[in-house]
């Protein structure tokens, strides 16, 4: 399990060769939970990510009183707006309502200038990070993977430790073991700082490409 990140729109053959993305998949940069939960905490030292932003809570759908026999159509066609000619159209017009809210949920900016909500990468509810965020995002992460050093990342790691400590104390059934929990970041400073920058470079060529979603 983990993150989907995709780009809302492609980027150019000349973006993916100068950028070195990935040619099979240059719109797309994928995080496993753990790895997503360090680059929040990367983030987070790095000042561009902020805590206090509450995250917005997105409208139930399908409506609790839709019929069973439509469920499954109206919860599918809230994504795929092809299949609004399917709906009835007191439906569709609930579904467009709906869809227009959603997504600027999905897009709600920091209310710090300068600053991206963190909750859009604590969940892949499809949190749409915007171009001009992607820029600070970018921005941001290149100053720090500058400035990073051995103590800091040790200072991470045991965040990251206490972390996944605290994640596995909350899910841990009676008699489990904590495996979670009893390893640390296992990475040298200069693997982190690459990886930072690989991060910080797909969010350089997303801020000319609307930016992406987080599923």
């Amino acid at each position: 399990m983990g993150m989907d990140i995709t780009m809302n729109e492609p980027p150019t053959p000349a973006e993916v060769r100068q950028a070195k993305l990935d040619a099979d998949n240059p719109d797309y940069f994928r995080f496993n939970w753990s790895g997503m939960h360090v680059m929040v905490l990367a983030m987070v030292a790095a000042g561009v990510l902020v805590e206090s932003d509450p995250q917005p809570k997105l409208p139930t759908w399908p409506p609790e009183n839709t019929p069973a026999d439509r469920k499954d159509l109206v919860q599918e066609a809230l994504g795929e707006p092809t299949l609004e000619v399917k709906l009835t159209p007191a439906e569709q017009i609930r579904v467009r309502e709906t869809r227009a809210t959603w997504k600027k949920l999905l897009a709600k900016r920091s209310a710090k200038r300068g600053k991206v909500p963190a909750y859009k990468f604590t969940s892949n509810e499809g949190w749409i990070v915007g171009g001009d965020e992607c820029t600070v995002i970018a921005k941001q992460l290149r100053a720090y993977a500058m400035r990073v050093t051995q103590a800091d990342l040790d200072q991470l790691d045991r965040e990251y430790t206490a972390m996944q400590k605290r994640l596995a104390a909350a899910t841990l059934k009676p008699g489990e073991i904590d495996v979670l929990g009893n390893h640390g970041l296992g990475t040298t400073l200069v693997e982190y700082r690459a990886w930072i920058l690989e991060w910080a470079t797909f969010n350089a060529v997303a801020a000319k490409h609307k930016g992406y979603r987080v599923e």
